[in-house]
């Protein structure tokens, strides 16, 4: 009975599964479902079944301490202590039929707000509400159906006493005593008496709920035990009048505790029992999970997971032409290429990526992306050349040299008739002669600038750059 997990999000309980592949996607994995059709499967695209929502939902035997707390809380925990005072002062009232009548009033009242602890659980709000007159008032039919049908299974057994004898009768207690809890719950759903005294739907009920209603009834059997048992521990140890304060305190504080759990068992197995819950159940993230910046992705990382490299760069590829500006699916395109060795591949997505880059002026983002794909792909150049010169001053400027001279050479043969040339070759030149000393491979640029572009507004500065290298070259001579 343990929560069926992600098979990509081991920590994750799983919320879909595909039978084809025999695959668990918790909710992260997959987009929500459109149009009442189920979300189809990342991998094989077949129609996914839900697990239901209760896999989501820790399991009511798992957190019996919260159960425990929930009465502790401030608000019931007043409101319990203050029916205690009242109980305690009313069965001390020497006219009988007052007492018992007042005390009945007073049940009334705390079954009522029993129920409301079981709806709000069921609805998934697992902290206690405020306690208002309209908490207390609103439906306040309810618990006399719930005394209608104590005294409705009551008459019932006593037929079967009467009729079948003592044997059948132990028979039936016993049957009716392990359906009690279904039936409580339906009417709590339902708010109807005769549903709750339907053994067909009450037997759907905890056929849907399965095995785990069996825990169920085994645990509010055993607060029943504890009440009584603390009750019997306590007897011979304080006064028969303190007795009855704890007596009406246990009594209600177990049964909060009873219902808590009825509710949360109502609310973890909602889907099966078709009953619509105001609060969903959340999905508990995997802290070792790579965080998804669009859910598009979602289905490429499993794609990729399963070996499915074709098809998680034909969904990247989609992506890209649908939203360009999609930083992550392109960053994971470029992955995925460098792990296939797709040097094609990795050419068209690194430039298409800078020149996207550039259009948004991202130009620092721009020069680590070329960064990462000259690292691996040291043909790499981008597209344009004035992505390449803009490229290169940034790379300059942070003092990677060698690698801006590297992006701009040739690029007169790759880009012939490009104005900006000259003042591209100007900057390598400079580079060369002040980084790495390289005089006379500058002197032949400048050379080579001024033959080829003559009239270029850049010839005057060029020439007298060009004095200054063949005077650094001279004296580098003479030393």
């Amino acid at each position: 009975m343990a929560a069926i997990t992600c098979k990509y999000h081991i920590t994750t309980p799983a919320r879909w599964v595909c039978h084809h592949c025999q695959i668990n996607f918790c909710a992260n994995c997959i987009d929500p479902p459109r149009n009442d059709r189920p979300p189809p499967c990342p991998v094989c695209k077949a129609d996914l079944t839900s697990l239901g929502t209760g896999n989501l939902v820790t399991p009511f035997w798992q957190r019996l301490g919260q159960f425990f707390i929930y009465p502790a809380y401030p608000g019931p925990l007043l409101f319990v202590v203050i029916l205690t005072a009242i109980s305690y002062a009313l069965a001390n009232i020497p006219i009988p039929l007052f007492s018992r009548l007042s005390l009945f009033i007073v049940g009334i009242v705390f079954v009522k707000y029993a129920y409301v602890v079981l709806e709000d659980t069921a609805h998934g709000h697992l902290l206690p509400r405020s306690i208002t007159n309209e908490v207390l008032t609103e439906q306040i039919i309810l618990p006399l159906k719930q005394i209608a049908l104590m005294f409705a299974l009551g008459a019932v057994l006593s037929t079967i006493f009467d009729i079948f004898g003592n044997g059948v009768f132990w028979v039936a207690l016993a049957i009716t005593l392990f359906a009690l809890p279904a039936s409580t719950m339906v009417l709590a759903m339902e708010h109807r008496f005769f549903s709750a005294f339907n053994p067909i739907l009450v037997g759907s009920v905890i056929q849907r709920i399965g095995l785990p209603y069996f825990i169920l009834v085994l645990l509010l059997y055993f607060l029943s035990l504890a009440s009584e048992s603390l009750l019997g521990m306590l007897s011979g140890v304080i006064s028969p009048s303190a007795m009855i304060a704890l007596f009406f305190f246990a009594t209600m504080y177990f049964t909060l505790i009873m219902f808590n759990m009825m509710g949360y068992v109502l609310y973890q197995y909602h889907e099966q029992l078709g009953f619509t819950v105001e609060v969903e159940a959340d999905t508990p993230q995997d802290k070792d999970a790579e965080p998804m910046t669009s859910p598009d992705l979602r289905a490429v990382e499993i794609m990729l997971q399963e070996g499915k490299n074709a098809e998680a760069a034909q969904r990247l590829t989609e992506i890209i032409q649908d939203a360009p500006g999609n930083i992550d699916a392109r960053e994971r395109m470029l992955k995925l290429a460098r792990l296939n060795a797709d040097n094609a591949l990795h050419t068209r997505q690194g430039q298409d990526y800078i020149s996207y880059l550039f259009h948004e002026n991202k130009l620092g983002l721009a020069t680590k992306v070329y960064q990462d794909c000259v690292a691996f792909d040291k043909q790499f150049r981008p597209v344009k050349p004035n992505e390449r010169v803009e490229i290169a001053k940034l790379l300059r400027n942070n003092g990677h040299h060698r690698t801006a001279v590297t992006l701009l050479s040739n690029l007169h043969r790759d880009f012939p008739t490009f104005d900006g040339t000259p003042a591209a070759y100007m900057l390598v030149a400079q580079l060369l002669c002040e980084q790495f000393g390289e005089d006379d491979k500058a002197k032949q640029i400048l050379q080579y600038v001024l033959k080829n572009y003559p009239h270029h507004t850049l010839v005057n500065e060029i020439q007298t750059y060009l004095g200054v290298v063949e005077k650094l070259g001279a004296k580098g001579k003479a030393v």
